[in-house]
């Protein structure tokens, strides 16, 4: 960096309507600008972070250099994106399994409805990496639009099982009630949900567009996992919920 004298010269050189592009009225701030070709987020958040360090480094005694502009909030908003929508997620599904445990009372009980959610939430990533489809303020939150949505889903049939369970059916037979008596209603929701979103493919504004699509897809995964991995699920963890049925059933009936 120059020293006090060239800087001086420097200035002296310049005109006045180019000058103030560059230091303020009083002469105790300025900017200097740096020109570079286009870089990948990664590049440039390392580029931004050698920049500071050399900058610190290198800085005259008495003077504060802070490295900033549009590359630097362009990286800040990406690293604020990805750190952001993993937390948001995971508080989404820490909060609902903590509400679904205080209405259970069971532990497995109210994971199971969260479990088909973690496989969306990771088919919505390598659906967007396939696309070449960049994380946005509206796309970063589809982790937490999936989670109220797909487990609202997954609770109508798990539910349903349990009834079915209780009044002594065996897994298979459950299920199988379950999706048919519940299946047409979620189906409807799906569908209607998925619907309303299509508008937003429609629009003009990338950002609104792309979000419509991913909101689509990850609507539709939540549909298949509901209607066909949350059944595997549930024949799984079946053995470790206690339901009503067999004997309790018979007896229930003779007292009858």
């Amino acid at each position: 960096m120059p020293d006090q004298k060239e800087t001086a010269d420097i200035l002296a050189d310049m005109p006045e309507e180019q000058l103030k592009l560059f230091v303020n009225e009083n002469r105790d701030s300025a900017v200097l600008n740096v020109g570079i070709k286009h870089l990948e987020a990664e590049e440039l958040q390392d580029f931004i972070a050698r920049m500071e360090a050399y900058v610190s480094d290198n800085r005259p005694e008495g003077i504060d250099a802070t490295v900033t502009g549009k590359s630097v909030l362009d990286v800040e908003m990406v690293t604020a994106l990805t750190t952001g929508r993993y937390k948001m997620t995971l508080l989404g599904m820490g909060l609902v399994f903590m509400v679904l445990l205080l209405i259970y009372r069971h532990p497995v009980k109210a994971f199971i409805p969260l479990l088909p959610i973690l496989f969306i939430v990771g088919w919505s990533g390598g659906m967007m990496y396939l696309f070449d489809i960049n994380y946005t303020p509206l796309t970063a939150t589809l982790g937490a639009l999936i989670i109220g949505i797909g487990t609202e889903f997954t609770i109508l049939i798990m539910e349903r099982f349990y009834e079915e369970r209780r009044k002594g059916s065996e897994r298979r037979e459950a299920i199988i009630t379950a999706n048919q008596k519940i299946g047409k209603a979620i189906f409807a929701s799906a569908f209607t949900t998925i619907g309303g979103f299509s508008a937003l493919l429609v629009s003009d504004f990338v950002i609104l567009s792309n979000f419509g699509m991913m909101t689509l897809v990850n609507i539709s995964f939540a549909l298949i996992s509901t209607i066909i991995v949350l059944p595997a699920i549930l024949m799984l963890f079946d053995r470790f919920v206690h339901t009503k049925g067999g004997k309790e059933s018979e007896s229930e009936t003779i007292m009858g």
